[in-house]
């Protein structure tokens, strides 16, 4: 055999080789690029539906703000993973034990509330607000969405 086809076929071997060394089983699934999109973790409460939604790109997630408003001219406002300052003005009024085993801050005054806490990373910032609501009210929203036991506050 000539040396240059001895050279061709090594070429050919060392090729397929390299090819079936690198190539893809494909039983694994293709890495996401997609940036991960943040979920208010507790269900909305009863008889209030979406009336605005925004999304917020931050570094490795986008953050999530839904308005939901009820019939009686009260709104809730769910945010996750949305970094910054909340409740601005509003006094802290105490801790309340939540569902998860951690504790949230409320904030509020007359009709005005608001959840305060922190969930693990990326979308670590949570809050539930609502316009519209005594603090009695408010209360028993957070426990009908199963965010606060019938004991918290």
């Amino acid at each position: 055999m000539k040396p240059e086809r001895r050279r061709v076929r090594r070429w050919i071997a060392a090729a397929a080789i390299l090819l079936v060394g690198c190539g893809s089983t494909g039983t694994e699934p293709a890495a996401s690029h997609e940036p991960f999109l943040c979920a208010f973790p507790y269900p909305p409460p009863p008889g209030f539906v979406e009336k605005d939604r925004l999304e917020v790109p931050a570094i490795g997630h986008i953050g999530v703000r839904q308005v939901l408003v009820g019939g009686d001219d009260r709104d809730v406002i769910l945010t996750a993973g949305i970094a910054g300052e909340f409740g601005e003005g509003l006094p802290v009024v105490g801790e309340v034990p939540i569902a998860s085993g951690g504790t949230a801050s409320l904030i509020g005054e007359r009709h005005t509330w608001m959840l305060i806490w922190s969930e693990g990373p990326p979308c670590a910032t949570i809050t539930l607000t609502g316009n519209g609501f005594t603090r009695r009210s408010f209360r028993e929203l957070a426990i009908g969405m199963g965010l606060v036991a019938h004991g918290g506050d």
